[in-house]
């Protein structure tokens, strides 16, 4: 392990500790707000995931998201939505810069995180473990997160099936506590 991997998993325990949330486990119908955090490869992705968890939000469940996009050219810098970050909101240690506060952003109490970074993006890994969150869901294959998660699901190639992953996750929260 680098120094840069030792201190960003440093920086994620604190966070984690100094987190004051309450554990909370309700069936999808009773849910209002969901926040995943998602990485993408290229800015092409993101009107497919746009599609994709807006299919799942209905008049009462808000669905709030942001992500990543791995690669993206600096000519598209200047084109981006609200929720997107690069690798340019990041200093050399890949902490977010600054001039990002995230825990002013994203203060709101959620009932579900999902974590659908897959690349292993740390500036989501930091954002999502900052939530104040009922419930946070990720999927096995990403180690270095199962601490932090409540739950976890074992989908084959989640980062290839998302859409499989996440009907996985709210099929197993429609059916709790009926």
């Amino acid at each position: 392990m680098g120094m840069r991997s030792y201190l960003q998993k440093q920086a994620l325990k604190k966070e984690d500790q100094l987190q004051i949330r309450q554990k909370e486990m309700k069936n999808l119908s009773e849910m209002k707000q969901i926040f995943a955090v998602v990485s993408i490869t290229s800015m092409e992705e993101y009107d497919k995931w746009k599609r994709l968890l807006g299919n799942f939000e209905n008049k009462n469940l808000k669905i709030t998201w942001v992500c990543y996009v791995v690669n993206i050219a600096k000519d598209q810098l200047e084109e981006l939505p609200e929720n997107v970050y690069t690798k340019y909101d990041m200093n050399f240690f890949g902490f977010p810069k600054a001039n990002l506060d995230l825990k002013k952003k994203y203060h709101a109490k959620y009932d579900l995180t999902l974590d659908l970074n897959f690349d292993h993006v740390y500036l989501l890994n930091l954002i999502w473990v900052t939530l104040n969150s009922g419930l946070r869901v990720g999927a096995t294959e990403k180690k270095e997160m199962k601490e932090y998660y409540d739950f976890f699901f074992s989908t084959s190639n989640p980062k290839e099936q998302p859409k499989l992953f996440i009907d996985q996750v709210f099929y197993f929260l429609e059916n709790i506590n009926k």
